[in-house]
């Protein structure tokens, strides 16, 4: 079988993918929207309390991206001020982890169970609440069956020593990062680029953890190109909310990055902790995503100081 014929595969279970994950977006939009953004206007100075919904509304919307555009949304609205923003933003890039951890447990295996209930409510039931619930099952099932079809044909490309020969060029840190920041402005959604590289791993292509680390460091940072767009229209305040977007997600990529490089033993431990490539990947993701959570949460309120100062009111 050619090359040819295998990416072909790999690009139909990339956009179920995509697909599944729209679907499941969109209806849990539909079903929670009002409600979310009566929380995100409940959202107090207290940062702890603000990360913590920005956790469980990326996690409910599948997608940080779609959560700090909300944000940037509500903060051009005056609903929400810069300070709330940016700890709504911490716990989102927390929030998208939890998508990676469900591949890395292999639960694509389920897919066509979720699939069939989601189609058999979402076609036949006519109560508009569980219409909507049939949606975000069906929704689920296409992404992760999205993923299934993904596997099969990347088992066969693990084995092309021209696919082997590409990987080759990605042991460099830099070029994994640029590739992970490219695939994700590209495609719009670190969801999408994580589950890539965690099918990947799934389906025995040699990619080493160094290589993964750096290159879900690059999707981190490819994530704001979305919002730093989104920005552009919108007022001052949501300018520096995006902009925080970005200086969060490059920072802690330069930090982690050069921690890695100094103490290689950290990656060394996740290779220890956990056995098998993809949950270590998974692993890394969350715990790297944490790990900048904490390091800037502290700092919400000098944070927001010196984005002020670098993004100053214009005059009237």
């Amino acid at each position: 079988m050619s090359l040819i014929e295998l990416l072909l595969p790999v690009l139909g279970g990339f956009g179920l993918f995509i697909y599944g994950m729209k679907i499941m977006s969109a209806g849990l939009k539909e079903a929670a929207g009002q409600r979310m953004r009566k929380v995100l206007q409940r959202a107090t100075s207290n940062r702890f309390f603000a990360a913590t919904f920005g956790v469980i509304i990326t996690i409910i919307l599948n997608s940080s991206t779609a959560s700090t555009i909300m944000v940037v949304g509500f903060v051009n609205s005056n609903l929400i001020n810069l300070t709330q923003a940016i700890g709504i933003k911490l716990g989102a890039n927390v929030g998208t982890t939890f998508s990676g951890q469900l591949i890395a447990f292999r639960i694509d295996q389920y897919a066509p169970i979720f699939i069939f209930v989601g189609a058999l409510m979402f076609m036949f039931i006519k109560k508009p609440a569980l219409k909507k619930l049939g949606q975000i099952i069906l929704g689920f099932g296409l992404l992760f069956f999205g993923i299934a079809t993904l596997s099969s044909p990347m088992r066969e490309l693990a084995r092309e020593p021209q696919f082997e020969a590409f990987l080759i060029n990605f042991t460099s840190p830099v070029l994994a990062l640029l590739a992970g920041f490219l695939f994700t402005a590209i495609v719009q959604s670190s969801t999408a680029a994580t589950g890539i590289l965690l099918t990947a791993h799934l389906s025995g292509v040699p990619i080493s953890f160094e290589t993964s680390a750096f290159i879900i460091l690059g999707v981190n940072i490819g994530t704001s190109i979305t919002t730093l767009l989104a920005s552009i229209p919108a007022n001052r305040e949501s300018k520096r909310a995006a902009f925080f977007h970005i200086l969060f997600d490059v920072v802690g990529s330069i930090v982690f990055g050069t921690l890695i490089f100094a103490i290689p033993g950290i990656l060394g431990w996740f290779e220890t902790t956990w056995t098998e490539p993809a949950r270590q990947v998974a692993m890394f993701h969350t715990l790297y995503n944490i790990a900048t959570m904490l390091l800037f949460l502290p700092f919400v309120r000098q944070v927001a100081s010196m984005l002020e100062r670098i993004i100053p009111n214009k005059a009237d």
